[in-house]
């Protein structure tokens, strides 16, 4: 009932993807490698001692250098996450960072497992994909991915006729530039500057508001660009780095830069002492991968 790994790489012309929530711009770094792939999830072949079993794909290159496998939990990595099944991308024998967005998707017996309502990574939820974007580093982070799916039941590690789990997806590997402010897999907190407007402080929060986010809090790059874009692309996808609140659905969509609303620049522009910054909001980084949500 398996079938052969099937992996499509695409040439230069077509590495530039525009797929999910955002719009496509350029960016200063470029994809240089993209593959496209569905592989079997392998079953281990002993039985794990009553620790949750976890099936592996074989190795998915990506290019030259990169070189990824897929991980799956049916039931879940913990008793704490026994509802879900999880997806990982493993980076296999990192020797030094890999910049790469991705999208993984689950199917049973050949029927495609749809993720949670609000679990999509990059993507809105309750659709086919989870996808994000992660900087692999041999001590930062080796693998990245999510309990996205409902988990698989009702399976015995021993009995003969097991489900058959494949993964499918795409992982694209971008070149750093030479400079950047942020990237994606990032966590960053959005700063209001204040300078050149009283009323700066109120009009940026107003601002956050509604988008759903708040001043000082931290949130997880997604992907920028819709996964076009790895550095200091135009556009942000964010989610609350280390939880997943259930109160609104998540990832959203926000400008890489906040300029002042044309009001607000007015009335600083009027002022005294008119202020040359046009930025109402900026995005900070802070730390590395940590906890992912549930």
């Amino acid at each position: 009932r398996r079938r052969p790994c099937s992996r499509r790489v695409h040439p230069p012309e077509r590495r530039r993807r525009t797929t999910g929530l955002l719009s496509s711009s350029s960016a200063s770094g470029d994809s240089v490698a993209r593959v496209d792939f569905d592989v079997a999830l392998h079953w281990p072949a002993s039985s794990s001692g009553g620790r949750r079993p976890k099936l592996e794909s074989e190795v998915i290159r990506v290019g030259d250098e990169a070189a990824f496998r897929v991980a799956a939990y049916p039931q879940g990595f913990d008793a704490r996450r026994a509802h879900a099944c999880a997806l990982y991308l493993e980076h296999v024998a990192p020797a030094s960072a890999t910049h790469a967005y991705f999208e993984l998707k689950l199917s049973v017996d050949g029927a495609p497992r749809q993720t949670f309502a609000r679990n999509g990574g990059a993507l809105q939820g309750g659709g086919e994909a989870w996808a994000c974007s992660m900087t692999f580093e041999p001590t930062r982070c080796r693998d990245w991915g999510a309990h996205a799916w409902p988990a698989v039941i009702n399976v015995e590690e021993d009995q003969p006729n097991r489900p058959v789990l494949r993964a499918s997806g795409s992982v694209a590997v971008f070149d750093e530039p030479s400079t950047y402010d942020i990237r994606s897999g990032d966590v960053v907190v959005p700063v209001i500057v204040t300078s050149g407007a009283s009323d700066a402080k109120r009009m940026g929060r107003s601002v956050l508001a509604a988008s759903g986010l708040k001043e000082g809090a931290e949130y997880r790059v997604m992907s920028q660009d819709a996964g076009a874009a790895f550095f200091d692309g135009a556009r942000l996808a964010v989610r609350p780095a280390f939880s997943n609140p259930p109160t609104r659905d998540w990832p959203v969509e926000v400008p890489r830069v906040w300029q002042r609303p044309p009001q607000q620049e007015a009335a600083a522009a009027a002022s005294s002492t008119p202020s040359q910054n046009t930025e109402l909001i900026r995005w900070v980084r802070r730390g590395a991968p940590g906890a992912w949500g549930p």
